[in-house]
């Protein structure tokens, strides 16, 4: 299971919730373990948790279009009970003798008792059929448009409903067996894909070459690029997408990687060269690897996200950039079934505890000469912390012949 069903209990009791609804379709598949697309792709289709303090009364409400795919992954998807909305387009025949799939299938289909028109008329049921209706409850905002929000409101009017995507990602933070093994095995995937296109640098290959490397390496696996952050040469100094470009000796090739995996999102950064490094890249180099340290020492229960910030910056500044706690507002972010919350950076007082995954980041960039990053994935844990994956960023030196 995703959800950290005890924190989730624990937080409800705490803002006086009789009840949570996930509406974000990365908050409902961490309630549920549903990862459906359609409403991911579909303005109009939906898809709600309901969670309440009774978890045996836990819900998915999902578009009827959803029926076969829920029939399919009902193993998976452990909220017990399955509610839709809209009219089936599907037809079988009175003496169909149905597999396996198509029984569960059949069953959605025929459940009149938990199907009506529309999401909110369905919500409204299912609350009232729970004794919810009048309860107090935690409405995630982040998945809802105005108009929505509004038609929630008029199908539930004694309903309670208060702003919860804060409380959604309060219990996000402390993660769970099931999150901890798809995050590593996305941060495993990132960085194969990541050795593949460090065996392709040389002076003479493109940019967009290197991308379509990285792209083809995570899908074979079974990812989705989300981003490939990566320059060379005074490019690297800024986020300047990969393009013709193609590497000379001396530059440096700043990346930052991300992908997602079975919903769970990776992210990591390096910096190579082309040929010997210079004095300053590798002093430069040094320096971000110091404020590393720094940051990393303080990666331990107790600390504020905050602590871990400044501890780097202030680092990297008495090594001798300069109003480096202007140039960078954050050292990097939590991550998880959502890629960057909240942030390491300055005002966060959010305090670390066992079982966050952080990562941090310290990257510098200067436009006509280049750009360099370092970045790892942490899991916070009782004495301090551990790497998510056992990984070590040093400054690759490539061929630049």
């Amino acid at each position: 299971m995703l959800l950290n069903r005890p924190r989730a209990m624990a937080l409800m009791e705490k803002h006086g919730l009789d009840a949570l609804i996930a509406t974000n379709p990365n908050h409902v598949t961490y309630a549920s373990n549903y990862g459906g697309h359609t409403p991911r792709i579909y303005e109009e289709k939906e898809a709600f948790a309901l969670l309440p303090r009774d978890t045996s009364q836990a819900a998915l409400l999902a578009h009827i279009g959803e029926a076969s795919y829920l029939a399919e992954k009902r193993e998976e998807v452990w909220v017990p009970e399955i509610w839709t909305y809209g009219t089936s387009k599907i037809a079988w025949p009175a003496d169909l003798r149905p597999d396996a799939d198509e029984e569960r299938l059949l069953a959605i289909l025929k459940d009149k008792e938990r199907n009506a028109r529309s999401l909110p008329e369905l919500l409204a049921r299912a609350l009232d059929a729970k004794g919810l209706g009048g309860a107090v409850i935690g409405l995630d905002e982040s998945g809802l448009t105005a108009g929505l929000h509004a038609r929630l409101k008029a199908a539930c009017p004694k309903a309670d409903f208060r702003p919860a995507r804060a409380v959604w990602r309060e219990i996000e933070l402390i993660k769970t067996e099931e999150e901890l093994a798809r995050l590593r095995r996305a941060a495993h995937v990132n960085e194969e894909a990541v050795a593949e296109v460090m065996s392709q640098l040389r002076a003479g290959v493109s940019e967009a070459a290197l991308l379509q490397t990285y792209r083809e390496a995570v899908a074979r696996r079974g990812g989705a690029l989300e981003f490939w952050n990566s320059a060379g040469g005074r490019r690297a100094g800024d986020f300047f997408q990969s393009g013709a470009y193609r590497l000379r000796k001396g530059d440096t090739y700043r990346f930052d990687a991300g992908l997602v995996l079975d919903h769970y999102h990776a992210d990591t950064g390096g910096v190579a060269v082309i040929g010997p490094p210079t004095a300053r890249q590798r002093e430069i180099y040094a320096t971000i690897t110091a404020g590393m340290q720094a940051a990393l020492e303080k990666v331990r229960p107790g600390a504020t996200y905050e602590d871990v910030w400044r501890a780097g910056v202030e680092t990297v500044a008495r090594r001798g950039i300069k109003d480096y706690d202007v140039l960078r507002s954050d050292l990097g972010h939590g991550i998880g079934i959502e890629p960057r919350v909240p942030d390491l950076m300055r005002g966060n007082t959010l305090v670390l505890e066992p079982g966050m995954v952080i990562n941090v980041e310290v990257p510098y960039y200067e436009v006509g000469y280049g750009g360099f990053q370092l970045e790892y994935s942490l899991l916070l844990t009782a004495p301090g912390h551990e790497r998510l994956i056992p990984n070590s960023r040093d400054l690759w030196v490539k061929g630049g012949t």
